[in-house]
């Protein structure tokens, strides 16, 4: 069976917009609630898209360097932004203004490669522009911010970050995270 199939014809998918009023936090505890709900089957897939204005959102890999606090208290108290540390993915992403997250996340556990789990919201990215006259790829693009082998492109230019270190796998769900500028 396809990909397309199997995710997506004939499967439900609950689609949540959260493109205004949420702190960063609530983002991330709402995906775990997500997770939890589709994992035991409480709830369809869910598509969520959301937005934060301002905000870095630091990695795991972020939290190990030696002065975070400092780093954490010049990005608040000077700069003005919201900053937390996630519980997934490598490195930070500055959100603000034009950029938008879609949280994809979608019953299976370990049956789930996070190959499988990657191609799955490069299909839904294919889908949501296949009335454009452009061209998605997914590879490596090198040299560019936190490269992996399922950079998303657009027309040759590196639009998404999420392919790399950000799909998460607990209470039986699999979530993938993007975010697009």
């Amino acid at each position: 069976m396809d990909l397309t199939s199997k995710y997506f014809n004939g499967i439900d998918w609950r689609y949540i917009d959260h493109s205004s009023g949420l702190e960063p936090m609530q983002s991330f505890a709402f995906d775990d609630t997500f997770s939890e709900s589709v994992g035991n089957g409480a709830s369809s897939n869910v598509v969520r898209t959301w937005i934060h204005q301002h905000t870095v959102i630091l990695g795991i890999h972020d939290s190990r360097l030696p002065f975070l606090h400092e780093g954490i208290r010049y990005l608040t108290d000077v700069r003005g932004y919201n900053a937390i540390v996630r519980n997934s993915g490598g490195l930070g992403v500055v959100l603000d203004q034009g950029i938008l997250n879609i949280s994809l996340i979608f019953k299976g556990k370990n049956e789930v490669t996070i190959d499988e789990a990657f191609t799955v919201m490069y299909l839904l990215i294919a889908k949501m522009f296949e009335d454009e006259d452009v061209e998605i790829e997914t590879h490596e693009i090198e040299q560019s911010y936190c490269p992996g082998k399922f950079d998303l492109s657009i027309n040759g230019k590196k639009v998404c970050r999420y392919f790399t270190t950000s799909c998460t796998r607990w209470h039986s769900s699999t979530s993938v995270f993007m975010c697009r500028r």
